[in-house]
């Protein structure tokens, strides 16, 4: 359901390098997800996604920037399951819910406009088994800024992460530019 290059991917992608797996159901990191809507319109900001794990579904949904409901049902079979992942996600999109990444459409429906009130800022942190990351996001019009500091316990961590971040993107497909100062 999801393009394999999408920024948002890579994103998890480097998030599980050394970030530790959650332990309970509602806790998990994106990447654990099979699929991930988002439903923006009129007053309505909510999230739906769900993930398959051997013989259940887990469903996690409520209004973005929560934690949301977790709902874990039982079948027979990892089939089944994953069929019932498949007709529940089809019905949400019929709703109106979209994936988030927008599958290179634009992310949201043309009868439901986000309105913007102006620039925003999220700042996020992570404090992770010596791993401390510091994030800020921000947008302004089409822009948006994505600024990461990670802090490890030596050097030599922070070196070894270094290096399988940049592998990690090159394997995605990004490419070597020169150095921009007004990034």
């Amino acid at each position: 359901m999801t393009d394999p290059r999408r920024g948002r991917e890579l994103l998890e992608r480097i998030a599980r390098i050394e970030a530790p797996k959650a332990e309970t159901p509602g806790e998990q990191l994106m990447s654990d997800w099979n699929v991930h809507l988002v439903l923006i319109k009129d007053k309505s900001r909510k999230f739906w996604r769900a993930r398959v794990d051997g013989t259940q579904l887990e469903i996690n949904y409520g209004r973005i920037g929560a934690k949301g409901q977790t709902q874990i049902k039982e079948f027979d079979s990892e089939e089944r399951c994953r069929k019932e992942l498949d007709k529940v996600a089809a019905s949400k999109i019929k709703k109106g819910y979209w994936e988030e990444g927008g599958q290179g459409s634009e992310p949201a429906p043309a009868e439901a406009p986000v309105e913007v009130a102006g620039p925003m800022v999220a700042d996020l942190a992570l404090d992770a088994g010596g791993r401390k990351v510091e994030l800020r996001l921000s947008s302004d019009g089409e822009l948006v800024r994505t600024v990461v500091v990670e802090r490890h316990t030596t050097a030599a961590a922070a070196a070894a992460v270094f290096s399988r971040l940049v592998d990690a993107m090159k394997e995605e497909g990004y490419k070597p530019v020169d150095t921009r100062d007004d990034l």
